[in-house]
């Protein structure tokens, strides 16, 4: 079920903001917005099926740390 409701999300986000994206003929945009739609997509999906996937708030966190110098 959680597929299903990820698979409909994506497709009602990405047909309104594609449409935009047409109108406006930026094909740069239009890579990038189809690079990271489909990244996104991915990780929702793994998301969905993955019950133990592991939070990137720690190695986020020390990131963080290392460049402020704490």
């Amino acid at each position: 079920m959680m597929i299903i409701m990820i698979i409909l999300s994506y497709a009602i986000l990405g047909f309104a903001d594609l449409k935009a994206t047409f109108q406006n003929q930026d094909k740069a945009k239009l890579r990038v917005y189809f690079v990271l739609m489909t990244l996104s997509f991915v990780i929702a999906t793994a998301s969905g099926y993955v019950k133990n996937m592991p939070s990137p708030a720690d190695p986020i966190k020390h990131i963080v740390f290392t460049l402020m110098g704490k």
